[in-house]
């Protein structure tokens, strides 16, 4: 018999036991007592998959380890019907490999630094292809710095918190680290953070509007550094019961007024970066002409 296994991996060890060509796999145990397998893989005490002739050991290996382990079995009718086999020991050869943790998944992967919030990571690992869970409790898991701390596991992956009162400015890298480590395999997740982008909003001049009727584009120039991100921005919000609004941020006037109106308009939209969408608002103040000439 012969066991090859990563750290930390899961199998099985296949009997068919038999005396005189016929099967006993009903009529024989495994002897706890005299069994050693010297710490290198732990034995389930349940067979599983038991057929008409054979079954399987559960094993989970321990540690990195070349040896030889020993399973005692014993016959429960060891005289039954003239028969006299008392225990048969097996010698088993096992190595157990060092495990060999590989990061499956991680998303996102660019998060959003915003000092004492919390963000969900889906990740998972594998351990030479057997699945490795977060909330598996041989798993250690641990964050670079004190920048970004674990502070819960589900199944799924982990939810991380930024710290508070960080200036991103004092950073020495803009990545933070998610460190796995299982048995003796580690493998690390690197996380990017983004500030929110500092955008120029500028109104593209003095809106007065005749009356009703009156129609005008959205009204700014938005500029992300040296790049005109105005086409690029969505989600457009705007609302006045003097106008009607479209979903790019133009409008219509619905209202009038027998004087000039000043409105001041709230904006809101939203701009994507590398799959992060941050919210900004900004206002414009639209003039509307009266019914009558004086």
């Amino acid at each position: 018999m012969e066991i090859k296994i990563l750290e930390g991996q899961s199998g099985a060890v296949k009997i068919v036991p038999t005396f005189e060509g016929q099967s006993i796999i009903d009529r024989i145990m495994v002897d706890w007592n005299k069994t050693d397998m010297k710490g290198m893989v732990l034995l389930g005490r349940d067979m599983v998959g038991k057929d008409k002739r054979s079954a399987f050991i559960p094993v989970i290996a321990q540690a990195v380890s070349v040896g030889t382990g020993v399973i005692v079995f014993k016959y429960l009718d060891a005289h039954k019907d003239g028969e006299n086999i008392g225990t048969v020991t097996k010698e088993v050869a096992v190595r157990v490999l060092p495990a060999s943790l590989t990061v499956v998944n991680i998303a996102p992967t660019i998060i959003k630094w915003l000092p004492g919030t919390e963000t969900d990571i889906a990740i998972s690992w594998t351990n030479g292809g057997q699945s490795v869970i977060a909330t598996d409790g041989l798993l250690d898991l641990s964050t670079t710095g004190d920048n970004i701390t674990i502070v819960s596991r589900t199944k799924d992956g982990v939810r991380v918190k930024i710290k508070d009162g960080v200036d991103t400015n004092t950073l020495p890298t803009k990545e933070q680290v998610i460190v796995a480590r299982y048995y003796s395999g580690i493998a690390k997740s690197i996380l990017t953070y983004m500030t929110k982008p500092t955008l120029t909003i500028t109104s593209t001049g003095v809106i007065n509007l005749k009356g009703k009727g009156s129609t005008q584009a959205f009204p700014f120039k938005i500029m992300d550094g040296t790049k005109d991100v105005t086409k690029l921005i969505k989600n457009i919000k705007a609302s006045d019961e003097y106008m009607k609004f479209n979903d790019d941020g133009s409008f219509v006037v619905i209202k009038v007024n027998l004087l000039a109106v000043v409105r001041t308009i709230s904006y809101t939209f939203d701009y994507e970066v590398n799959g992060l969408v941050w919210s900004y608002g900004t206002k414009v103040n639209v003039t509307i002409g009266n019914l009558i000439n004086i």
